[in-house]
């Protein structure tokens, strides 16, 4: 699937980097909480404090509605660095190994 995000909110220096799109590649398991995160790799790098970032985690902000919502939804975006072991094969992680850079919205692209 692939899914458009928009920025929503937190972090308005991180406005600059989007909108961007991606594809799904991933379904990790966070340890720390029950909310459906997705890994995202992007059609085009975003940048942030001098480096430059192909994949991101989202999940939605919303209680009971998913990152494919018609109207969009609120996500959290936090920033995986390259080669990170979540995208060489790891599929449990914390939440807190990664940064937070904002909030956003994601739709489903056709």
């Amino acid at each position: 699937m692939k899914i458009r995000i928009e920025y929503g909110d937190h972090n308005d220096k991180f406005e600059e980097e989007l909108p961007v799109s991606g594809l799904i590649i991933k379904y990790p398991i966070c340890s720390e909480n029950n909310l459906k995160w997705y890994l995202i790799e992007l059609d085009n790098a975003v940048n942030w404090e001098g480096k430059s970032y192909r994949h991101v985690l989202i999940a939605s902000r919303w209680e009971g509605h998913s990152i494919d919502y018609e109207d969009g939804v609120s996500i959290y975006i936090l920033l995986v660095p390259n080669g990170d072991p979540l995208i060489t094969g790891q599929n449990q992680f914390s939440y807190k190994t990664y940064k937070l850079v904002s909030w956003g919205v994601s739709h489903v692209e056709d």
